[in-house]
Order: C-alpha cells, then structure tokens, then sequence
C-alpha cells in the first residue's frame, strides 16, 4: 500500500471489505439491530476531513427535503 492509491476500491477488494466490516460495527453500536431503528442505519468512509464535512452537510440538505419539505434557506 505504500505505493498506491488504495481509495480504488475496484483495484484493492480488501479496503472494500474493511470499509464494510467497520460500517457494519459502527452501525451496531449506534443500534442498528434495535427495533426503533428499523435497520435503517447505513454509512461510508471517506479519505479525510473536508470529504467528511461535505458529505454530512449534503446528507443534512437531502434529509431534511425528504423528511421536513425544506427545499431552500430561510
């Protein structure tokens, strides 16, 4: 890994893997079996901060236009 780009996930299967064993852990922890989630619980890694920020405020924006009708700024 210390020659390649391993966010190619198609090239290395063993980072989708990864990604998906720790999605799978995070998301018992946060009460993915219990009833009241409904098993809707589901997430994603990213390649560092910036990504993760841009990714929670566009998760936020879709959620509260499907759920709330908000559909632009105040």
């Amino acid at each position: 890994f210390s020659h390649t780009n391993p966010l190619h996930q198609d090239v290395f299967k063993s980072v989708a893997q990864l990604e998906a064993e720790v999605v799978a852990m995070t998301a018992a922890l946060l009460g993915s079996k219990e009833k009241a989630s409904g098993g809707q619980i589901c997430g994603n890694m990213t390649s560092g901060g910036t990504e993760s920020i841009l990714l929670a405020v566009k998760t936020s924006r879709d959620y509260m236009q499907s759920k709330k009708g908000i559909t632009k700024p105040e």
